[in-house]
């Protein structure tokens, strides 16, 4: 089973979310019928955020109550990314900070981090950044890919966009090495936001268009 939510995981990594939700459905039977608690609730949590991020909300909210009731760390990082989603920051944090497991809670940095920028608070966002970076393995360069694209996104918020720059590049070579199709595409729109804002127009239009 576990290999199963293992192998969802790859496929969703290449926006193949059909595979990936029945991979992640399948493991969930199997350790129901196991009675096996933790992984009930992996499986929901795996669940709930794959079906959030294709913006299936009332499917991802009813996944997230049932990891509530047998993994409630797993949960609280489906349901702090949904209510992110529509706008209530204050309740996002407040799932963020019931975490208690502390690898959910170093995980949870990005996305407490990125709920900061999201509100223009900067100095909190980058502060759980670079929280998250400092738990890393500096040899593992792929690690370092998606807090980098987070920080490339804030860098355009905050209209630093060599910084930006730096920060996406470097992102997207890592994402291109393992085919995360998912955040290949968003990284990619936010170096052609980042290259139209520098008003280099056809730098920007070859990115949007890969």
């Amino acid at each position: 089973a576990r290999a199963l939510l293992r192998w969802g995981q790859a496929v969703w990594a290449r926006s193949d979310f059909k595979d990936a939700i029945a991979a992640f459905n399948t493991a969930g039977d199997i350790f129901l019928a196991s009675r096996d608690s933790v992984g009930i609730g992996t499986a929901s949590g795996l669940l709930a955020l794959a079906e959030e991020e294709r913006g299936n909300y009332d499917k991802s909210f009813q996944y997230a109550i049932r990891a509530l009731n047998v993994h409630a760390d797993e949960a609280y990082v489906a349901l702090g990314q949904l209510y992110a989603d529509v706008g209530d920051y204050e309740t996002a944090l407040d799932f963020y900070a019931r975490i208690k497991n502390p690898g959910y809670k170093i995980l949870s940095y990005l996305k407490v981090g990125e709920v900061y920028s999201l509100q223009n608070d900067f100095t909190h966002a980058e502060h759980y950044y670079q929280g998250y970076l400092k738990t890393l393995n500096k040899a593992d360069k792929y690690d370092f890919s998606k807090p980098y694209t987070l920080m490339g996104e804030m860098y355009v918020s905050m209209g630093k966009y060599d910084t930006a720059l730096y920060y996406l590049n470097t992102a997207l070579t890592g994402f291109r090495q393992v085919n995360d199709n998912n955040w290949v595409m968003r990284t990619l729109l936010e170096l052609g936001k980042a290259y139209n804002a520098l008003h280099k127009t056809d730098r920007a239009i070859n990115f949007l268009n890969q």
